[in-house]
């Protein structure tokens, strides 16, 4: 009969750490549905045109507005100052892009936020497209493609 050394021990100790998990969504890796759930403003705006060397820093515009995630992919976008709230929803999808290294190109997967929200009072469609999604629990960074240049977002949670 063997006993169970010390290596043995440790591993399974680890093994049921890692299965048991500790996040509210009952595991240890929260998705990215998960992370961006919640309330979310605007730290950091920038904006470049195709082919220009340096931007513009936006982020004036954009401080006064809170957007919120829900589970349910519905999606609130409330400017602060006057109070104007448009809503509509949002899903993510895994977006390709093309790594460029000595060898050639390799293929590198990243999600794209794709969310569309409504003008309470013209009924005006806003869309976003945010590429290069990165979530983490506090923060997200992302770049939209539009307006002849490309806008990095850099969001906090509240």
């Amino acid at each position: 009969m063997k006993t169970f050394t010390f290596k043995h021990r440790w591993l399974a100790i680890i093994s049921i750490l890692i299965l048991s998990g500790c996040s509210k969504d009952n595991s240890l890796f929260p998705s990215t549905e998960n992370k961006l759930e919640g309330q979310w403003k605007y730290e950091k705006v920038r904006y470049c045109k195709d082919w220009a060397i340096s931007g513009e820093n936006l982020t004036e515009q954009y401080e006064n507005l809170i957007i919120e995630f829900n589970s349910d992919n519905s999606l609130k976008q409330v400017d602060r100052i006057s109070g104007l709230e448009k809503t509509g929803i949002w899903s993510l999808e895994e977006d390709t892009y093309y790594r460029y290294q000595a060898e050639g190109s390799q293929a590198q997967y990243r999600e794209r936020l794709n969310a569309s929200l409504i003008h309470p009072v013209t009924d005006e469609l806003e869309l976003l497209n945010w590429k290069n999604l990165m979530v983490t629990k506090r923060k997200i960074t992302c770049i939209e493609e539009k307006d002849g240049g490309t806008y990095t977002y850099k969001l906090i949670k509240l």
